[in-house]
């Protein structure tokens, strides 16, 4: 679903794995990340990490989080909110957490599943985490086509996403996300990926073997043998 950006082929680009901040064994357990964050121990936790706010508006999404803790007493919603987010007028109730946690990829084994925009980051460290998730991806013209990830994602069977313009389409995805056959069957496709994650220590390696190579006007001349 790549526009052209990135097609496989070009003499331009060195295709990777994704890269992530933190490795999967840097995870902290479940209860270990509840009891650091001061949440619940038992109770079912939806992490929502919606960006900035700066540029687009997210306001639906409380409303539709909103209905869904009217209708589900056991569940909670952990705000992770961002450093330059603006200040909310409403106070959350008290199953509607905020906290701040930095990295969040270390704590993300705490939550069952999570309503977020479709960054790069976020988006490969839930995924990479199997953290079943609900993708709201942020369309305004200068981000990076988070649309097109989330529906790639969606039609491999690894998140459920839902546009933006549409609230009532998230109001029944979070529905569908409480169901537990529907986080498993999300987190057993997700686990294929467990072995695509090394993008980090790839560009590692290719720069390091870029600068091992000869310098110079072209292969083979002797006017410039030096290393980079």
């Amino acid at each position: 679903m790549d526009p052209g950006y990135a097609r496989i082929g070009s003499d331009h680009l060195v295709h990777t794995d994704p890269v992530l901040l933190v490795n999967q064994s840097e995870m902290m357990t479940r209860a270990t990340a509840r009891r650091l964050l001061d949440l619940p121990l038992d109770a079912t936790l939806g992490l929502v990490q919606l960006g900035s706010e700066r540029n687009s508006d997210m306001s639906f999404a409380r409303h539709a989080i909103d209905a869904v803790l009217e209708r589900n007493q056991n569940v909670h919603f952990v705000e992770i909110k961002s450093p330059i987010s603006p200040d909310y007028d409403r106070e959350p109730n008290e199953r509607y957490h905020r906290r701040t946690a930095y990295p969040l990829g270390l704590y993300l084994n705490g939550f069952d599943f999570a309503v977020s925009a479709a960054g790069y980051n976020s988006f490969h460290e839930f995924l990479a985490s199997a953290l079943p998730t609900i993708f709201v991806p942020n369309k305004a013209p200068e981000m990076d086509l988070q649309e097109t990830r989330a529906e790639y994602a969606a039609k491999a069977g690894w998140c459920l996403t839902c546009d933006a313009d549409d609230p009532f389409n998230l109001e029944g995805c979070l529905d569908e996300i409480l169901q537990t056959q529907t986080r498993l069957d999300m987190q057993n496709k997700c686990r294929i990926l467990s072995k695509g994650w090394k993008g980090a220590n790839q560009i590692a390696e290719y720069f390091a073997m870029t600068a091992g190579l000869p310098t110079g006007p072209f292969p083979g001349s002797q006017k410039d043998r030096s290393l980079i």
